[in-house]
C-alpha cells in the first residue's frame, strides 16, 4: 500500500502514537473503527488495544497492559491485510517486545509505528 493513501484516522493515531499519546492515538484509531464496516476493523481493534496497553502501562496497571497486548497481537496476527502500510512482521515482533518487557519490568524505548511504514 502506498503509506500516502492511508486514511486520516490512521495517520493521526500514527502521529499521537508516535508522540507517546497513547490514549489520542487509541481514540484517533476507535472514530476509524467506527467507521470501518469490513474486515480491516479487526487491525484498527489491534492498534486500539495496543495503544490502550501502553496507556495502563505507563500508568502502572501491568495486569491490564499485559492482557491488552495478548489481545492486540491475536487481532495483528489474525486479521492483518494488505491494505495496512506496516511492516507487519516488524509490528508484531515489537508488540512480542514490548510484552517481554513489561513481563520482566525492562524499561523500554517508546516505540514508534513510522519507522514501521512500509513505502
Amino acid at each position: 500500500m502506498n503509506v500516502g493513501l492511508i486514511s486520516a484516522g490512521l495517520a493521526a493515531g500514527i502521529a499521537q502514537f508516535d508522540a507517546g499519546h497513547y490514549w489520542h492515538a487509541h481514540e484517533d484509531w476507535e472514530s476509524a473503527w467506527r467507521t470501518d464496516a469490513g474486515h480491516d476493523r479487526h487491525f484498527y481493534k489491534g492498534l486500539i488495544q495496543l495503544a490502550a496497553a501502553l496507556h495502563h502501562q505507563r500508568r502502572g496497571n501491568v495486569r491490564v497492559a499485559l492482557m491488552l497486548l495478548r489481545r492486540a497481537r491475536g487481532h495483528l496476527l489474525a486479521h492483518a491485510g494488505p491494505r495496512f502500510p506496516f511492516d507487519h512482521q516488524r509490528l508484531v515482533r515489537l508488540l512480542d517486545q514490548i510484552y517481554t518487557d513489561t513481563v520482566l519490568e525492562l524499561p523500554h524505548l517508546p516505540p514508534r509505528l513510522t519507522g514501521l511504514l512500509v513505502r
